[in-house]
């Protein structure tokens, strides 16, 4: 359910983006001025949901620590992508730079749990972890080559394995 709700008002902050970028294409001042104000305003609202949505993550990951390595893993797996999230909504440049710190340090901590959960480099939740990773790295870090790059080194790690 939660996902749902949080689908759509990313649906939203893409959207007003997009009008965003169309109106500034246009010039026209006041229209622009109401869409950044609209824009601050859904971002904000956005960005405490994710701030909620991560805190419940974390505890998830606190209580489960070492009882549960699959749900361990997949609720570090989802504080990285509501992480990612973040960064994607996130308008201050200081604080959007700290998120990225953040984020990139818990998909680090997730394919380490997956390496000391013996899970398979080709299973599902691998493969979907470093997709996600290197959406971040194109979508978020802006170094679309690293991206790239990336899930290239990635898919010959797959066919060696």
């Amino acid at each position: 359910m939660l996902q749902g709700i949080f689908s759509r008002k990313r649906k939203s902050c893409r959207q007003v983006l997009e009008i965003e970028a169309l109106e500034n294409k246009n010039g026209n001042k006041k229209r622009l001025s109401s869409i950044k104000e609209y824009k601050g305003k859904l971002f904000s609202e956005v960005s405490q949901f994710l701030t909620r949505l991560i805190n419940d993550i974390k505890k998830g990951i606190k209580n489960n620590q070492n009882k549960n390595k699959e749900l361990e893993s997949f609720l570090q797996f989802n504080l990285s992508d509501y992480k990612r999230y973040l960064c994607e909504v996130t308008l201050d440049p200081l604080v959007k730079e700290e998120y990225i710190k953040e984020t990139e340090e818990c998909y680090k901590r997730y394919f380490t749990m997956l390496t000391e959960h013996n899970v398979c480099e080709v299973s599902p939740a691998a493969i979907t972890g470093h997709y996600h990773y290197s959406i971040f790295l194109f979508e978020v870090k802006n170094t679309k080559n690293e991206a790239i790059k990336y899930l290239k080194d990635q898919r010959l790690s797959y066919i060696t394995q």
